[in-house]
C-alpha cells in the first residue's frame, strides 16, 4: 500500500473533500453536524475569516480512492501556532493519517508556525476538539463528532493533550438551586440594568455590541482569539439560520454592554444547547451570570425544551464546573480533547 497526499487545486477536488465524510459515517449511528454544503461555504472565499487567515486542504489517496482528508490553517493572530481540522480518515489507514499530518506540518512550518494544534475548524474560537468519550450521545450544533479510532491515530502520531472540553446535560424544567435564584433576583433589581433578546432588525448594531462583550469577557479563556466584526457577523448569521433570536440575550448596565449568552436548538426537538455565556470583567460578581442562566432556562422551559446541554466547558473553567454538577439530573456526557505537537 502506498498512500499519496495531494493539495486540492480544482472545484472537483474541493467537492471530493466536502463529500468524503459520507463514506465514513454512512454506517454510523450518529453523523457530524457540519454538512458538505456547510463545509463548502466555510472554505469559500466569501467567508470573511479568510481575510485574516489562510489554509490548505489535503486529500489522501490510495490506489485512486480517497481515504482521508485534512486542512491546515494559519492565522497570523497566533503566529507560532498552526491548526489542523476537517479530519476524516478511513479506519485502519494509519499511513493515510501519518502522511496527511506530515503534509500539514510541512506547510505550517513554511508559514512560520512552531506547533500544530487541533482539531479546530478553523481556530480555537470555532468547532474544536476530538470526541474521546460520549459516542452514544447525539451531536449538537457546531460540536464535533468523530469515530472512536481517531484518538488512536492522533496519539500514535505523537499528538498530546493540551486541554479537555466537558459537556453536561441537565433538566430544563427544574427548580434552580436557591442560591442561583437569590443571586439572580438581586441582580435583576439593580438600577440601570436592561436585559433583552437579540434585535434582528438592527443586527449591525448588535454585532458590534456582542463583539465588544465577547472580546472582553472571553479574553482570559483558554484558546480564545479576539474576534473581528466580520467574524461575529458571520457567526450570528450562521447561528440565526438555525437558531432562535429569543435565545440570544444581552445585558446592559447604564447603557453599557455587560454580559451575553447564546443558546441554540439542539439535534432533538426537546433538547437545546447553551453555547456561550460571558460577562465583561468589571461587571462580574454582580450576579449577571446567574441572571443569564436563570433567564435562559426560563425561556427554554417555556418553549417546551426538556433537556439543556452545556457544551465544551474547559476543564480550567472552575466556576462553571462547580455550578453545573449542582443542577438536578446533571451528568457529564461528553469529553472532547484538544491536542498539540511541536513542529
Amino acid at each position: 500500500m502506498s498512500v499519496t497526499v495531494k493539495v486540492i487545486s480544482s472545484r472537483h477536488e474541493l467537492l471530493d473533500f466536502a463529500y468524503f465524510p459520507i463514506r465514513i459515517y454512512s454506517r454510523e449511528k450518529h453523523r457530524p453536524w457540519t454538512t458538505p454544503d456547510e463545509m463548502l461555504n466555510m472554505l469559500s472565499f466569501w467567508n470573511t475569516y479568510w481575510l485574516k487567515a489562510k489554509y490548505k486542504c489535503f486529500l489522501a489517496v490510495d490506489n485512486g480512492q480517497i481515504v482521508g482528508r485534512l486542512t491546515a490553517i494559519y492565522d497570523p493572530r497566533t503566529p507560532k501556532t498552526g491548526f489542523f481540522g476537517a479530519l476524516e480518515i478511513v479506519e485502519d489507514m494509519e499511513e493515510a493519517a501519518e502522511n496527511l499530518f506530515k503534509a500539514a506540518e510541512e506547510w505550517l512550518i513554511v508559514q512560520g508556525a512552531e506547533e500544530i494544534t487541533g482539531p479546530a475548524t478553523f481556530n480555537t474560537n470555532q468547532q474544536v476538539g476530538l470526541l474521546i468519550d460520549g459516542f452514544d450521545e447525539p451531536p449538537q450544533p457546531f460540536i464535533p463528532y468523530n469515530p472512536p479510532y481517531y484518538r488512536r491515530l492522533l496519539e500514535e502520531y505523537g499528538f498530546t493533550k493540551l486541554n479537555d472540553l466537558l459537556s453536561y446535560k441537565y433538566s430544563a424544567d427544574q427548580d434552580l438551586p436557591a442560591v442561583i435564584n437569590k443571586v439572580a433576583g438581586r441582580a435583576a433589581q439593580k438600577t440601570g440594568l436592561l436585559m433583552r433578546s437579540l434585535k434582528v432588525t438592527s443586527l449591525s448594531r448588535e454585532v458590534e455590541t456582542i463583539r465588544l462583550i465577547l472580546n472582553e469577557s472571553m479574553a482570559e479563556n483558554w484558546g480564545y482569539i479576539p474576534l473581528s466584526r466580520q467574524e461575529v457577523e458571520g457567526m450570528l448569521y450562521f447561528c440565526l439560520s438555525r437558531g432562535d433570536p429569543s435565545l440570544v440575550l444581552t445585558i446592559f448596565i447604564d447603557s453599557e454592554p455587560a454580559a451575553f449568552s447564546m443558546s441554540l436548538p439542539g439535534s432533538a426537538k426537546y433538547c437545546a444547547r447553551l453555547a456561550l455565556l460571558g460577562v465583561v470583567p468589571r461587571f462580574r460578581l454582580k450576579g449577571l451570570e446567574a441572571l443569564l442562566f436563570q433567564k435562559t432556562q426560563s425561556i427554554l422551559s417555556s418553549k417546551g425544551y426538556k433537556i439543556i446541554e452545556a457544551s465544551q466547558i474547559s476543564e480550567n473553567n472552575l466556576p462553571m464546573l462547580k455550578l453545573i454538577p449542582k443542577l438536578e439530573n446533571s451528568r457529564l456526557i461528553k469529553r472532547h480533547r484538544y491536542y498539540r505537537k511541536d513542529l
